[in-house]
């Protein structure tokens, strides 16, 4: 059987716990196919942007930030 997961992360001005969110979601023995983060109009998102930019650069490809 086949697992297929999905994570999704309600954000709301937590740029500076965001990046060992992810990585705590990406370090599981099950991977997630993908990690969605929504964003909840932040005043932090140029920030949140750049972490999510980051990691996906270096870590993990499937993320994506609305």
């Amino acid at each position: 059987m086949t697992v297929s997961v999905t994570v999704i992360i309600t954000s709301y001005n937590s740029s500076k716990f965001i990046h060992k969110t992810i990585m705590s979601i990406v370090d599981q023995s099950l991977k997630p196919n993908k990690i969605i983060i929504i964003d909840d109009n932040s005043n932090d998102i140029e920030i949140l942007d750049k972490v999510v930019n980051d990691i996906k650069k270096n870590n993990f490809k499937n993320i994506e930030l609305i």
